[in-house]
């Protein structure tokens, strides 16, 4: 952050002091009113939001990885894999030649290969 050094905290109270453990959940649940988000969330949730529009947007795990602070990407994909399915069918149909398939039976072929096409039911059908 611009201005901050590697020690410096990134969210500080208005007066300067640190955020105790719980602060900012009476803020939080404020906000959560103010706009009608029922039940309220809290940062961790929106924080795993976040990354799972990543992953389904087709971010690497790698990056999203990098995005949320992991030291690698073994906690990303144990949380995210599941969601990166669109990543594996555009980097299948971009990247592997046809065959003579359309590009959604090119991926169906290599569910099945995998023995992934039970845990994918209806997945480009």
């Amino acid at each position: 952050m611009m201005g901050k050094n590697g020690g410096d905290r990134v969210f500080v109270k208005q007066d300067g002091n640190l955020w105790g453990e719980n602060h900012h959940a009476r803020l939080m649940k404020e906000a959560c009113h103010h706009a009608s988000i029922t039940p309220a969330i809290g940062f961790h949730e929106l924080r795993h939001t976040y990354a799972s529009l990543l992953a389904q947007a087709g971010a690497d795990l790698l990056t999203i990885s990098k995005l949320l602070g992991h030291a690698d990407t073994h906690i990303t994909s144990r949380h995210y894999v599941h969601l990166c399915d669109k990543t594996l069918a555009n980097t299948v149909n971009r990247l592997l030649p046809s065959f003579g398939h359309e590009k959604e039976r090119r991926f169906r072929i290599l569910l099945k290969m995998k023995g992934l096409e039970k845990k994918n039911p209806g997945f480009y059908t």
